[in-house]
């Protein structure tokens, strides 16, 4: 693996990539929440429905058939996780963030790979599966750890899923200063 001279500036600029695709997406969620075009229920009418077929469409990700469980579950021991996360308890995005910048100088034959879990764990923190803590469970690991099995999981069901229970509790928490998380991590 040859080493970037301006790892820097490449996952700054990777950083910015994301965080304009999510203020882009923020802004369209509350465009759409503000002229009511989506109902905040589950059980109800949508005046919009969201398929997993176009979440895939959306975020340009393969979905198959697995269950993908959003759970915290036990560290596991894995190379990977004794590489990356020895000395970490739980997961948040700037230690996933700063594993990133690591695997992208890296040298080693494995920083290639480890750079492409990380980068999903990375959007599964910050975009997809997002919480007020900016935290991941340990049990997310098994859906990167092999990362030629990961279309075989139904990415977007799960992501929509996420999403469906994040506008539900909002609905639940309307009257509190309460932001809503995952895919619609804005206030609505």
């Amino acid at each position: 693996m040859n080493v970037v001279s301006d790892t820097d500036g490449q996952l700054s600029s990777l950083g910015e990539e994301i965080r304009s695709f999510t203020e882009s997406r923020d802004v369209a969620m509350s465009e759409l929440a503000a002229a009511k075009l989506f109902a905040l229920t589950m059980n109800e009418d949508l005046a919009m429905k969201i398929t997993s077929n176009e979440i895939n469409l959306i975020l340009g990700i393969q979905s198959e058939k697995k269950d993908v469980k959003e759970n915290y579950g036990i560290k596991p021991d894995t190379p990977f996780i004794k590489r990356r996360f020895a000395a970490v308890s739980r997961l948040c995005a700037p230690y996933i963030k700063q594993q990133l910048v690591k695997a992208l100088v890296g040298n080693e034959d494995h920083d290639f790979r480890d750079f492409a879990r990380l980068c999903c764990l990375y959007l599964f923190v910050c975009l997809f599966y997002t919480n007020s803590s900016h935290t991941i469970g340990w049990a997310s690991f098994k859906y990167v750890e092999d990362i030629n099995k990961m279309k075989e999981y139904a990415w977007s069901s799960s992501i929509l899923d996420s999403m469906m229970k994040s506008i539900h509790q909002k609905k639940q928490k309307i009257t509190n200063e309460h932001y809503s998380t995952g895919c619609m991590n804005t206030p609505i």
